[in-house]
């Protein structure tokens, strides 16, 4: 029931930013196994997008379906609950999802340079798990081709953790330190 749902979301301090608890640790933790046994095999993989160099696109691992009926039972009412004016329930918004993963650490990926997401809305699911905790700031810009200040989240992010914005709000992470993963659903 998504208003059972929308009542464990709940804003954050940039206006049209909402965070939700989605999955547990245990969760995370046995998600994350799975990633690394799938990296382990040394299948050959795309990236996920032309930012990042290391994570991966998640239906290359098997988990198309999932997503797929993650998105429709969850992601797409939700997107449409929070976001009424911009995410259609006649039209087949969210229909598609384009589920993957980045990480970023030293001597890899260090750097999450200021972006607008090529979706409709973006889940973003902190996959960290301490330690070391990562305490990279996560910052919004207004919308793209918007001139905004940066404005700092001003939460920590736990592992699974979810946040849900437009896809057009403009954002980025300063200072990456140590490691962090995420899982991004479009």
């Amino acid at each position: 029931d998504v208003t059972q749902l929308k009542s464990l979301v709940s804003p954050t301090n940039i206006e049209g930013v909402y965070q939700v608890q989605l999955f547990t640790q245990a969760w995370v933790y046995r998600f994350l196994r799975e990633l690394e046994y799938q990296e382990s095999a040394k299948i050959p993989t795309r990236r996920p997008n032309g930012m990042n160099r290391y994570g991966a696109m998640l239906q290359e691992f098997g988990m198309a379906d999932l997503f797929q009926e993650f998105s429709k039972h969850l992601m797409r009412p939700l997107a449409q609950t929070l976001f009424p004016r911009n995410v259609s329930i006649v039209d087949g918004d969210l229909e598609d999802n384009y589920p993957f993963v980045v990480r970023y650490e030293p001597m890899k990926d260090v750097d999450l340079g200021e972006h607008a997401d090529s979706s409709l809305v973006t889940m973003n699911v902190c996959l960290e798990i301490p330690p070391p905790y990562n305490k990279s700031p996560l910052y919004f810009k207004g919308f793209r081709n918007s001139h905004a200040p940066p404005t700092f989240l001003n939460i920590e992010q736990n592992p699974g953790m979810a946040l849900i914005h437009l896809g057009q709000h403009v954002h980025g992470v300063s200072n990456v330190h140590g490691r962090r993963s995420n899982m991004i659903l479009w």
